[in-house]
C-alpha cells in the first residue's frame, strides 16, 4: 500500500503539490519534479526510471512515457469537463484532468483547496474565497468552460492563454521576478544581522518573505515556479538523478515557503511582509533546522543572536 507525503505542513497551507509517495516502510518510493507548470509534474521518478509526463494546453495528464526507450506507459483520454474516458494503465500516477489529483475511488479530483466532481461538473465545496473568486456561483468549476480556463488552487480561475503567454515572456518577465528576491533576501537578512543564514532563523525568514513578496507582486504561480527553480538541485536540471542531497534543509525550505505565499493570500496585505513573517517566525510557524548549525564556528553571530534572543525572550 501506497501513501503520500507533502515537504509541507499543513497548518501553513492547503495548496500542497504532492512531491512524493512512500512505500510501506517509509521510504521515498516515487518522486514528482515540476518544471514548467507549478501544479503537474514533468517527470516522475520510481522504479530506477525516469518517465515524462505530456500534457495538454489545460495541464491535463494525456501521456506518460518512459525517458529511456520511448515506451507509452499511459495513455489518457477526458471529456470537455474532466471525465476520463479511456486510461491504458489506471493507477500508474495520480495526476490527471487539469494537472488535478484523480482519486479512483470517489471519482473526484482534487485541486489544492477543494475537490472536483467532474460528473456533477461542479465543486464539492464553495469557493474559500467567497465571491473573490470572480463568480456568483461558488460551485462552478472553471466559469463553466473548462476548455479555457482551469483553477489548479481552487480559490480562482485562471484563463489558459494567459498561462501560456506568461510562459511565453517568462525569460523577460524573470528579471523583474529576480530583483523582487534579491530585495527581498536582503531586507530579511537585515533583520537578524544574517544570524542563522544557513538552516536557522534569517534562511526561514528569507524564504517566506521571498515567497510573499513574489505572490503579491507576480503572482501565485511565478512564485511557485520560482522557488521550485531555486530550490531543485543543479543536478535535476541537468536530468540527473543520482545521488540526490539531503532532502531535510529542502524540506525546511519548501515549508517556509509555502508559508510565505499564505501570508500573502490571507493577512493584511499594507503591512510588509518581512513584518508578517517575522512574526510566523517568533510563532513558530516557520522551520528551522537545530540551533548547533545556525552560527559557523568561524563567524561572529554575537549581535544576531542578541536580537534572536529578544524576539524569543521580550
Amino acid at each position: 500500500m501506497m501513501s503520500i507525503i507533502m515537504w509541507i505542513l499543513p497548518f501553513c497551507a492547503k495548496n500542497l503539490w504532492f512531491r512524493a509517495r512512500l512505500d510501506a516502510s517509509g521510504a521515498v518510493a516515487v518522486r514528482y519534479v515540476y518544471a514548467t507548470r507549478a501544479y503537474v509534474p514533468d517527470l516522475i521518478l520510481k522504479d530506477n526510471r525516469t518517465y515524462r509526463v505530456i500534457t495538454d494546453h489545460l495541464g491535463s495528464v494525456r501521456l506518460v512515457v518512459d525517458a529511456a526507450d520511448g515506451t507509452v506507459m499511459q495513455r489518457l483520454e477526458y471529456d470537455a469537463f474532466g471525465n476520463i474516458i479511456a486510461d491504458t494503465n489506471p493507477g500508474f500516477q495520480p495526476f490527471g484532468f487539469a494537472g488535478g489529483i484523480h482519486d479512483p475511488l470517489t471519482e473526484l479530483i482534487h485541486f489544492g483547496h477543494r475537490d472536483y466532481d467532474p460528473r456533477a461538473r461542479r465543486w464539492t465545496t464553495p469557493d474559500p474565497t467567497g465571491f473573490g473568486g470572480g463568480t456568483v456561483n461558488l460551485y462552478l468549476y472553471g466559469a463553466n468552460d473548462p476548455l479555457q480556463f482551469v483553477d489548479p488552487n481552487g480559490e480562482a480561475v485562471v484563463v489558459v492563454t494567459l498561462v501560456v503567454a506568461a510562459a511565453v515572456v517568462g525569460y523577460a518577465y524573470s528579471t523583474l521576478v529576480h530583483n523582487t528576491a534579491l530585495n527581498s533576501g536582503n531586507e530579511a537578512g537585515e533583520v537578524l544581522d544574517g544570524y542563522g543564514v544557513d538552516k536557522g532563523p534569517t534562511d526561514a525568514l528569507r524564504h517566506c518573505t521571498m515567497n510573499c513578496n513574489m505572490r503579491r507582486k507576480h503572482g501565485f504561480e511565478f512564485a511557485v515556479l520560482a522557488s521550485w527553480y531555486h530550490e531543485v538541485p543543479e543536478q535535476w536540471a541537468k536530468f540527473n538523478f543520482e545521488n540526490t542531497p539531503d532532502f531535510e534543509p529542502r524540506q525546511m525550505d519548501e515549508h517556509n515557503n509555502v508559508c510565505g505565499r499564505l501570508i500573502a493570500r490571507v493577512e493584511n496585505s499594507k503591512i510588509p511582509c518581512v513584518e508578517h513573517c517575522k512574526n510566523a517566525l517568533i510563532e513558530g510557524r516557520l522551520k528551522m533546522m537545530p540551533e548547533s548549525l545556525w552560527c559557523p564556528p568561524e563567524a561572529d553571530c554575537s549581535s544576531g543572536k542578541a536580537i534572536w534572543d529578544s524576539w524569543r525572550h521580550p
